[in-house]
């Protein structure tokens, strides 16, 4: 199962999902760590940091209380 799930469709400005253009659309959902892991930390802050939409990414996991990959 990828990181698309079957989640809610939240939307940015033009009307487009932004986890249809997220760095980790396609990656398996397992890539981030549930619990601190650095390897999966790592793994994470790579493919974050060429990703064109953390910022509604970020409101999005603290609007849904994610514990873990914030």
């Amino acid at each position: 199962m990828s990181i698309r799930g079957n989640r809610p469709r939240v939307l940015i400005p033009g009307g487009i999902n932004w986890r249809d253009e997220s760095a980790c659309v396609d990656r398996p959902a397992d890539m981030f760590p549930e619990e601190s892991d650095a390897a999966g930390n790592e793994r994470a802050r790579v493919v974050c940091g060429r990703c064109p939409v953390t910022e509604p990414c970020l409101l999005f996991a603290f609007a849904s209380r994610e514990a873990w990959g914030v």
